[in-house]
């Protein structure tokens, strides 16, 4: 496993919610963590995202966790407001295909995130995630209903509008 410098991050575009899964390949994580600190969004995750990662990786040999259970420390450290704390009243209120996955969306919510990046995303349909956003005072949603974004991610938050000329093309 990797183990690249990261420099202090810059606050700035989307919160996203990082699922253990896209936290395990080495690449990826690395790639994700370097577009968080250069500011072009706001990595979020819990201590159980980062333990199911690290429990994860004893596939890969017995020295695996203690190398992942230091990258785990590294973004917690190089991403201190993103480590969000866990919400077990949040979650009892949650039903995903997934039951071991409410952790996540709860994550989501708790943190107001904009993006949940999985490569599950079956296992957070939209209506679920629709049903879960909070609502404002008004009674209007805070958010739109969520959509799928391109690839493993999901949208948690407000999608732009286009014009009714760029919805033509």
């Amino acid at each position: 496993m990797g183990n690249i410098a990261h420099p202090t991050p810059a606050l700035g575009g989307p919160k996203a919610v990082l699922d253990a899964c896209v936290l395990y390949p080495t690449v990826l994580r690395e790639l994700l963590q370097g577009a968080g600190a250069a500011g072009l969004y706001q990595p979020v995750f819990s201590d159980r995202i980062l333990r199911e990662w690290v429990l994860a990786t004893a596939k890969l040999g017995p020295e695996a966790p203690a190398i992942a259970a230091g990258e785990a420390a590294s973004l917690r450290a190089a991403f201190p407001r993103g480590l969000v704390a866990e919400r077990k009243d949040i979650e009892a209120r949650l039903l995903l295909p997934d039951p071991n996955d409410t952790h996540v969306l709860a994550t989501a919510i708790a943190s107001g995130a904009d993006l949940l990046v999985t490569f599950n995303a079956q296992d957070f349909p939209g209506h679920v995630l629709a049903a879960a956003i909070p609502t404002g005072s008004s009674g209007n949603s805070t958010r739109a209903t969520p959509r799928p974004w391109p690839g493993s991610l999901r949208r948690c938050g407000p999608r732009p509008r286009r014009s009714r000329a760029n919805r033509l093309r």
